[in-house]
């Protein structure tokens, strides 16, 4: 009895900090939306400015002033530099937070060798897009129609529902 408990009281452990992992990163998620998508108006705003510029003194015969538009560019170049800083955060901040949730789940986690975390039947690492490897790839049998990750004594695919025992055995 006190190893149920004890495996009860683990999971129910696992459980929470699953949730507090996933509101850890909802929190951080919001606030770095919050701060990408001021960052992005900005630019959109300078690069119309910018445009106006050049379309008028095109219009006119003009050279448009070299001294203002290189002001704009350099404020845009600085703004995009930002908005890539905070989605690489972004991307690191759901990376840890799955990694959390996996581990919350008592799963070991699989990881890119960028530390991105991987799910079972990831092909490619969401942070920096590598393709992931063979050896990083699910434990255990996956179904070959879809790649889900299957039980050991599964039948049946739970996501495409193909049957998986003619599969099985011709290993």
């Amino acid at each position: 009895m006190a190893g149920f408990l004890d495996d009860a009281r683990d999971a129910l452990t696992r459980s929470i900090e699953g949730v507090s992992s996933k509101y850890k990163s909802l929190t951080t998620t919001a606030e770095l939306r919050g701060t990408i998508k001021p960052l992005v108006s900005e630019i959109d705003d300078l690069l119309k400015k910018l445009g106006e510029m050049v379309f008028e003194a095109r219009n006119k015969n003009l050279t448009p002033d070299h001294e203002e538009t290189g002001r704009l560019c350099d404020r845009i170049a600085i703004l995009k530099d930002m908005v890539d800083e905070k989605m690489s955060a972004f991307q690191a901040a759901e990376s840890a937070a799955a990694a959390a949730s996996a581990r919350a789940a008592g799963g070991d986690s699989l990881k890119c060798s960028c530390g991105g975390a991987l799910k079972p039947t990831s092909k490619f690492c969401p942070v920096c897009g590598k393709t992931v490897e063979a050896s990083h790839s699910a434990p255990g049998p996956a179904c070959p129609e879809c790649n889900a990750l299957l039980n050991a004594n599964s039948k049946f695919c739970p996501v495409c529902g193909k049957n998986v025992m003619d599969m099985k055995t011709e290993e």
